[in-house]
């Protein structure tokens, strides 16, 4: 028979275990604490951004209000690229597209891009000199400065814009600088429907709701305002499992945007051809760059098979194409983000991109004449 001695044993080691996990929790709390995570920033200002053009009766543009300086105002600065106060001040000239001024008349010894795309191109939470539109006008720059020629780019790119939008703003806008070269930057979001509908009572654009059929991005809300939340072990916990739940949210509802019969993708396709042989009339090389979500940029991302689609479609409609992922394959896609609560590509994805497109126009051998072509 067990002596009173013995059979104390078991709850005496039981209670040591359960000491030695408070303190560990303890001690947990107050490292995490002190060293202030988990960290939950809220999203960046929002101002006033943007105008509308009608073309018609039942077309119009979204633009950027003309001749204006738009500051996004960040929460914190991790990365140490923003100015003072943690903001980026995006510039936009008379026309209402981001960059310098341009004119519609083009001088023979300027060799001239136009870019079209949505907010990625325009270049969101990137300084004016960063956007990829800006660095490869540089890039060619320095290229034709041995042959007297400039390189300039117009930078088409308004944030909501869907590849239906870039049409638009090609036959309108674009086309009448007369580019030598068109780039369109493809983000998957651009077979979603406009980011700006037409209101039936009032017949003015008003902005579409994003709550619950279009994902919020992979940043973390805040908490619930809990007792129990107060705890930074209960926050960390729940951010990571938040995190996981809207990132399982954004890979089901790209796929379903993507998915056979999809009117999105169907509208988005048919507005990259005519795109594509818009330009081609013309004879103005068209470049399609497919940027990836910047999310996973392993083997595991999940949306080869959507990057597939589109370059099939560029390559049967007789454009170029260039699909970033392998590019920036390898990273870490949260180091590629303007902001922890903006997963726009920042300055390092725009130089890449910039690079990409300067060696891909050296392939074609298009330009070796040029100026004077």
């Amino acid at each position: 028979m067990a002596s009173p001695v013995t059979r104390k044993r078991p709850v005496k080691y039981l209670l040591l275990v359960l000491l030695g996990l408070a303190l560990g929790l303890l001690v947990a709390e107050v490292v995490l604490r002190v060293f202030g995570y988990p960290r939950f920033y809220k999203a960046h200002s929002s101002p006033p951004q943007f105008t509308f053009l009608p073309l018609d009766s039942t077309n119009f543009v979204c633009l950027n209000t003309p001749s204006t300086q738009i500051r996004f105002v960040y929460d914190g600065n991790p990365r140490g690229y923003f100015g003072t106060g943690s903001q980026v001040d995006h510039t936009v000239n008379s026309a209402g597209f981001r960059g310098p001024e341009f004119t519609l008349t083009k001088p023979a010894h300027v060799l001239r891009i136009a870019c079209l795309g949505d907010s990625i191109t325009f270049g969101e939470g990137v300084r004016d000199d960063d956007t990829y539109s800006e660095r490869l006008a540089t890039r060619l720059g320095r290229a034709l400065s041995a042959r007297d020629a400039i390189c300039e780019s117009c930078n088409f790119g308004v944030g909501g814009y869907n590849t239906g939008q870039e049409l638009l703003v090609l036959r309108n806008y674009a086309l009448l600088t007369n580019p030598d070269i068109v780039v369109v930057g493809y983000n998957l979001n651009d077979a979603e429907p406009l980011l700006f509908q037409i209101s039936r009572l009032s017949g003015q654009p008003v902005r579409r709701s994003r709550e619950h059929d279009i994902p919020e991005g992979l940043d973390d809300p805040l908490p619930p305002r809990t007792i129990l939340f107060r705890s930074r072990i209960v926050q960390l916990l729940w951010q990571r499992r938040n995190a996981g739940a809207r990132t399982a949210q954004t890979v089901r509802y790209y796929q379903d945007l993507y998915a056979a019969g999809s009117q999105g993708w169907q509208d988005s396709r048919q507005a990259l051809r005519d795109i594509i042989a818009t330009c081609e009339a013309r004879k103005i090389p068209c470049i399609v760059v497919v940027f990836p979500v910047l999310y996973q940029l392993d083997d595991s991302y999940p949306f080869l098979p959507i990057h597939a689609m589109i370059q099939q479609e560029v390559a049967s409609a007789n454009g170029i194409c260039i699909d970033l992922f392998p590019l920036l394959k390898g990273r870490d896609a949260a180091k590629l983000w303007v902001h922890p609560t903006d997963p726009h590509p920042n300055e390092i994805v725009h130089a890449v991109v910039a690079e990409a497109i300067a060696a891909r126009i050296a392939e074609t051998g298009r330009f070796q004449g040029f100026p004077g072509k």
